[in-house]
């Protein structure tokens, strides 16, 4: 009998500020979409951009309004146990990929683990002894996605930075819509310009690049009233205490 899967725990971001930009990612992305269901892939201009902790963020706030969502880890470069999403799993999508039985239900199973997000499911990279390049852009690859499309509302592809390794380029023939990431005072110009160009013949999928890393005080700055409705922590929205503030400097004149 096999081991019982455990779930695993995705981390969500407690800030009203992070949260309020997430969720404008996640209705713009399902705005976007023409038809269901929909594969969005997300891939950083440079390494450690955030690429992970944003495809959780937007598959938290996608599964929020009751889509059936997926977050597929196709890092498989990365050995699992470097990954804290993976302590309480036992095999992923490498170990699927390089496997010679074809693909079913049964085998999607295996490697599919549930959340402590209501509505949200995942896929870890797994144990990669092959070529990475190789099974990503594989036949098998592409009947998998085609497969979770058929299972799920929305399917999220975590891939490595675009600039680093080709796995990300080599699945973008089987995603609806690409994202890439660049960090703030870390990604390179020139980093974010190669990302372009390499995307340059996938127009109609590129849907933009999400600017990670941006310190409170420089979003202050950029996004006008951007906790009008936020709640303090005695349950009162800012807008209370801006009304507030107004009418105590009316009555000082």
């Amino acid at each position: 009998m096999d081991q019982e899967k455990k779930s695993v725990q995705l981390y969500e971001n407690k800030s009203q500020t992070v949260s309020a930009a997430i969720d404008k990612i996640a209705v713009d992305l399902i705005n976007k979409s023409n038809h269901q269901p929909q594969v969005l892939l997300f891939t950083g201009c440079s390494p450690l951009a955030g690429t992970t902790t944003t495809c959780i963020g937007v598959g938290i706030a996608v599964a929020a309004g009751k889509r059936k969502t997926i977050l597929v880890d196709c890092d498989v470069r990365k050995s699992a146990r470097y990954k804290k999403l993976n302590d309480n799993v036992n095999s992923g999508l490498a170990d699927f990929l390089s496997a010679p039985e074809a693909v079913t239900d049964q085998g999607i199973e295996k490697i599919t683990y549930t959340s402590n997000i209501e509505n949200l499911s995942y896929i870890p990279c797994g144990e990669c002894d092959v070529n990475p390049t190789r099974i990503l852009c594989s036949v098998k690859m592409k009947e998998l996605v085609e497969a979770l499309r058929k299972k799920y509302d929305y399917v999220i592809l975590d891939c490595p930075s675009i600039n680093i390794v080709p796995d990300a380029k080599v699945m973008f023939g089987v995603a609806d819509g690409i994202i890439t990431i660049a960090a703030l005072g870390e990604t390179r110009k020139g980093q974010i310009k190669n990302a372009k160009r390499m995307l340059k013949d996938y127009p109609d999928r590129y849907y933009g690049m999400i600017i990670n890393k941006i310190e409170g005080d420089q979003y202050k700055k950029n996004v006008k009233d951007y906790d009008y409705y936020f709640v303090n922590a005695k349950g009162e929205q800012h807008l209370q205490e801006n009304i507030a503030d107004k009418m105590k400097k009316k009555g000082a004149h």
